[in-house]
């Protein structure tokens, strides 16, 4: 019931903004704008690192909740250590995908959508995930199947083939990411 329902808002969702897409886009690739995003440098990282930039080359469309530097901070050493030891490259991709959309989707659009529906929309992330996006207050706020949310920010940067929207946390059970103490 919860997937066709996600189904059914991510489809309807993609059909309202293929017409409403950024109008003020970049002639750059989303690949290189992120990386120019300084306040983004650690996500910007991890795309690198884990081979997700190049997926960013091509003509799709593809909107990035991308979590700020303070965010990956937030993690302590268990996002040191996501964003740095090779040997957790394959945790880091799965983390990204779940930051990751299809479609250009704006925050504007993402309100004006939810104000039409008249409540929380789903979509379904690259990683499979589901997520939700609802507004608080005046905030627009994304949540994880597991409980994590983070605001997004009004502020998204266009790019050729899509959008990127800071967020101020990363989608993530904090926990999953600990590493075990050796022993």
């Amino acid at each position: 019931m919860m997937r066709s329902l996600v189904a059914g808002s991510a489809a309807a969702l993609a059909l309202a903004l293929a017409a409403c897409g950024p109008a003020d886009r970049s002639e750059d690739l989303l690949s290189d704008v992120i990386s120019d995003q300084s306040e983004l440098s650690s996500f910007s990282k991890g795309l690198e690192s884990t081979g997700l930039a190049g997926a960013l080359d091509g003509d799709a469309t593809y909107t990035l909740l991308a979590p700020s530097d303070e965010a990956f901070a937030a993690l302590g050493a268990d996002g040191s250590a996501l964003l740095d030891d090779p040997a957790r490259g394959a945790i880091l991709a799965a983390v990204l995908r779940e930051h990751m959309l299809p479609g250009a989707l704006s925050p504007d659009t993402i309100r004006e959508t939810i104000e039409a529906r008249g409540g929380e929309i789903y979509m379904v992330s690259f990683g499979n995930g589901e997520l939700s996006v609802s507004l608080e207050g005046e905030q627009l706020v994304v949540s994880n199947g597991a409980g994590q949310r983070a605001v997004l920010g009004d502020e998204a940067v266009v790019s050729k083939n899509g959008v990127i929207i800071p967020i101020d946390a990363v989608l993530v059970d904090a926990e999953a990411l600990s590493v075990p103490a050796e022993s």
